[in-house]
């Protein structure tokens, strides 16, 4: 008699464990990019465009700004002071705290500061990134409103200030142009006055310092407005704001002489650097072309 075996048959299982990506990977995208201005700093955003206008301001105190203080990498104590103001008024007194106050409160009184609390053009560009490409952040430019202050100015300034320098990505952009900013200098080969790419790669931050420049018919105007850029990963363009909400206030008017006080010491003249009296400057500003009646 046969005795039937049943021999079962038993199934290997394979399991499957699936890869599970590191949560704490960041592929390269327009989210990595970071952007730091200091305190006044915003993230990158979309950005609607607008043709730069020119309009008229109501008044003259529009605005805080200075290309000159940008392109001194520093601030300045300067102000833009009414061409009516009464100069021979000003505080003139040995250096100290106190005459410092008094001739500031002079010249907020008859004048508006330049580049006081204001964005200087430095910018800290960051790919957050901890994978992926490079992203390429490039067309950058200025979009605006100009503002042509109504009464003539001059330019005051208080114990002059020295800016600090380091080593930056230099650019060049004409305030209210959607032409691209240029480099201002070579960059990783890039030559001098060529449009303004920047490669981040993942990890990468690069400092940046935008001049900016006018055009012929806005060279008395205030400009307010933002920086804008697009960034550029994977061939997809994306349109964002480097820095939102700056003004650089135009150059005076009346620029035949610039007056600085330090204490009881005046200067006077086209650079502001020649001896001077406040009755000596006052017949230079009298004498300028620009000069009201």
């Amino acid at each position: 008699m046969m005795v039937a075996v049943v021999v079962p048959v038993v199934t290997v299982l394979t399991i499957v464990i699936p890869l599970v990506a590191d949560a704490n990977t960041r592929i390269t995208s327009v989210d990595t990019l970071a952007i730091d201005a200091g305190p006044a700093g915003d993230e990158a955003q979309p950005v609607d465009e607008a043709e730069p206008e020119v309009v008229l301001a109501a008044s003259s105190t529009v605005g805080l700004g200075s290309e000159e203080v940008v392109n001194a990498a520093g601030r300045d104590l300067t102000w833009r002071v009414r061409w009516d103001a009464p100069f021979e008024t000003i505080p003139l007194c040995a250096y100290s705290d106190a005459c410092v106050a008094e001739q500031t409160a002079w010249l907020d009184t008859w004048g508006r500061p330049v580049g006081d609390d204001i964005w200087n053009g430095y910018l800290t560009l960051s790919n957050t990134a901890t994978d992926g490409s490079s992203m390429s952040v490039r067309d950058i430019h200025s979009v605006g409103t100009f503002i042509r202050p109504e009464v003539p100015e001059v330019t005051v300034t208080l114990r002059g200030g020295e800016g600090d320098g380091s080593q930056l990505v230099v650019m060049q952009q004409t305030l209210g142009s959607t032409d691209p900013a240029t480099f201002s200098g070579t960059y990783f080969g890039a030559p001098d006055g060529s449009p303004a790419v920047i490669n981040i790669a993942p990890g990468e931050f690069i400092q940046t310092l935008t001049y900016f420049t006018r055009s012929d018919g806005d060279e008395h105007a205030d400009f307010t407005g933002s920086l804008v850029a697009d960034v550029e990963v994977g061939g997809v363009s994306t349109p964002v704001v480097l820095f939102d909400g700056f003004t650089r206030v135009g150059p005076p008017q009346l620029s035949s002489t610039i007056l600085r006080i330090n204490g009881d010491f005046v200067a006077c003249g086209v650079d502001g650097w020649d001896d001077c009296t406040i009755p000596l400057f006052v017949e230079q500003l009298r004498a300028d072309p620009e000069f009201p009646g």
